[in-house]
This record gives C-alpha cells, structure tokens and sequence, in this order.
C-alpha cells in the first residue's frame, strides 16, 4: 500500500504515512481524501504558519487598547485643573456628635468641621473663611485659613462658642476660595444655628485661642507682606497652613500655646527678611553707583593713555562693593563706546 501523498511504501490498514504525515483514506473514499491533504511537506508547514496569524492580530489589537487607555489615563492625570468645592459643614460637640442646631448651648465649645476639595497649581492657591453673624446680621467672628492644595478631600475643624445672646438665631458661614492662574474659582455653604438668651464669661482657654488666633492673622499678613515685596516667603505660606491647622486639632492650653509661639516665630522671620531684603537692595544701589565711578576713572586713563589698563590697581583707589564683590571691564573694541564696569557679586547694573 502506497501514501497517495509521497509515494512511500506504508503497510495495509494504516491510517497515516509514517514518512511525510498524510493522512490515508481507506476503501472507496480514498482519492477525495488524497485531494484534501496537502502535496508535501512544506504545504503543511506553511498552513502551520499562517494559523497564527489570528493570534498576532489578537495581540496587537490588546496592545493598541491598553495604550489608548494608558494614553487617556495620562491625559487625565496630565490635565487636571483648579478645583474648589465644600463638602459640608457640620456644628459637632465636643464628642464629635452632631449638635443640635435649634438648642446651641450657651459658652460651650462648638466644633466646626469643614470638608471641601481644593486643588491648585504650585503659583495658585486656596483659602477658607470661617464667619459668625449674629441675629441682627453684625459680624461677630472671622477667621480666614490658607490651604494646601491636594487631589484628595480635606478637612478642617476649629473650636467657638457663643458666649452673649439675645435668644436669637445665629449664621456660620464658610467660603471657600481658589485660585490657579487666571482662574478664580469660590463656592460657599452656611449653618443657621439658635442659642438662648443669657450672657457669661468666655474661659481662659477661649481667650487663649482667640490670642493665637490673632497671632496667626499677623503672621499672614506678614507673610503677604513679603510676597508682595518680591521677597520669597513660600516656605513660611506653609509654615502657616501648618500652625493654623494645629490651632484647629488643639485640645489643651499648652498644644494652644504652642501655636502662639509659632505664629511669634514667623512674624520674627519676616521681619529679618524684610530688614535683610532692604539692606541687599541698599548695597545693589551703592553698587551701581560705584561702576559708574570706576567706569569714569576707566575713561579718564584712556584719555591719558590711550589704551585702557592691564589690571584695574592701575586706576589708583577704587570704591568697594558693600556685599563683597570686585569690579572688573569690558571693552570689546577697546574705545570708550563699548566700555563696561561688572560687578562680581551684582553683575552689571
């Protein structure tokens, strides 16, 4: 018996070529098997090979999914901008329950919690403002906090209370404020509250609080102060983030003293900033003022000489720079109409 396929000898009854793999057909159907099988070997090989196409094209089409969701997740996280949103606002005791809002008891410390979201680039920023109006609408307490920007919801609480009423209804404003670039975002929500009528003495650790309260209103100011001058402070904006989210955690008179001494800290910083900013800009002037000296006595040798000197001793006494720094010239056509007079510490001013 011989394979329809290579011809090789093949014993009777058997199934498949032993040499090339072909199948054998038996009995009547054997030549429409032989046309379905292939001529040789390399047929077969090459109908292996193209049966992994499905498989390649499978792959490349997961790989070009994963890369545009990859590609999208990058756009999102790429392209996130200014955010600014309050949660809620809730009136707590001091257990962190829930008060309630019709009954405000009289001189006891209320806990204000605020959750918001608030998100800025590195030259934006955000600020919240806690405000307490009376039932006559007059202001009777506000407390402005600076915010750190984060892609996550935040929290804040500080402690008041209400130590004069007339048996009326008080309003607890929070406004929350963004800005990032050219964009200035602000939401804001409010909690109307009662407190019976009756008046009583505010606890020393009330007037502790409101002391470093007050410290912290100066330090920022101090620290805007700064900015405003074009003296680096971003360091010290941190600072108080930091000292005002402390004031709000405070539970006793030392942790609210601690917060005093910070905020004294800081006002001490930014005046020696402010006192060392003067003095650098007072040596810049003198500076300036100096060149201007040495760049005439450079064109009085040269209407001497006719040729600028080799080493700047040859000019006789010069001034000196207040901050350190030695004075040298440039002349690149060597004449008068190119000179220059640098400083080494202030460049040329």
């Amino acid at each position: 018996m011989k394979c329809p396929a290579c011809g090789f000898d093949v014993p009777d009854g058997s199934s498949f070529c032993v040499k090339c793999g072909a199948r054998i057909a038996s009995g009547q159907d054997s030549g429409r098997q032989a046309l379905q099988v292939p001529t040789d070997t390399t047929q077969m090989q090459a109908g292996k090979k193209m049966s992994k196409w499905p498989v390649i094209v499978i792959i490349v089409a997961i790989a070009l999914i994963a890369g545009a969701v990859a590609g999208i997740l990058v756009w999102r996280l790429t392209s996130k901008g200014a955010l600014c949103e309050l949660k809620s606002v809730k009136l707590l005791d001091k257990n962190g329950d829930s008060l309630n809002l019709e009954d405000v008891p009289l001189g006891k410390d209320i806990t204000v919690k605020v959750d918001y979201l608030a998100r800025f680039g590195e030259k934006g920023s955000g600020k919240l403002e806690l405000l307490v109006f009376d039932g006559k609408g007059e202001e009777q307490w506000r407390y402005p906090v600076t915010l750190k920007s984060s892609e996550n919801e935040q929290s804040y609480q500080t402690v008041i209370s209400i130590n004069t009423s007339e048996g009326e209804t008080f309003e607890l404003q929070a406004n929350l404020k963004v800005k990032d670039g050219g964009k200035k975002l602000q939401d804001g929500k409010s909690v109307s509250f009662y407190v019976k009528e009756g008046s009583i003495e505010g606890s020393e650790l009330e007037k502790l609080r409101k002391e470093a309260e007050s410290k912290l209103l100066e330090a920022d100011k101090k620290v805007q102060e700064l900015i405003k001058g074009g003296i680096s402070a971003d360091d010290l904006v941190e600072e108080v983030a930091d000292a005002e989210e402390r004031l709000g955690n405070a539970k006793d008179e030392g942790e609210i003293r601690e917060v005093i001494t910070i905020a004294e800290n800081i006002i001490k910083e930014c005046e020696n900033r402010r006192v060392s900013g003067n003095t650098e800009e007072h040596n810049r002037e003198v500076c300036k003022h100096n060149q201007e000296l040495v760049k005439q006595k450079l064109i009085e040798y040269y209407d001497r000489e006719g040729t600028f000197p080799n080493d700047m001793s040859e000019l006789g006494p010069l001034p000196a720079c207040p901050s350190g720094g030695t004075y040298e010239y440039y002349a690149p056509d060597t004449t008068p109409a190119t000179l220059s007079v640098s400083c080494s510490v202030h460049g040329t001013l």
